[in-house]
């Protein structure tokens, strides 16, 4: 899980670089930089509600073993 997550700030961190080198107008950049911020917010809420929403697994087995 833990990966997972350093992943997606990996990912974020880069989109976040590739919009300051695609655009050089400050108004898109600051559209580009605001989607990236709301894009990753969207994710991690429906994360949240997908895990809480999720059911547990039977107690006695590890998540390993999924």
């Amino acid at each position: 899980m833990v990966l997972l997550g350093m992943l997606g700030g990996i990912g974020f961190t880069m989109s976040i670089f590739i919009a300051d080198l695609a655009f050089e107008d400050a108004r898109l950049l600051a559209a580009a930089k605001f989607a990236v911020l709301a894009a990753s917010a969207l994710a991690a809420t429906f994360a949240l509600i997908l895990g809480h929403t999720s059911p547990a697994s039977p107690p006695g087995t590890s998540a390993s073993r999924r």
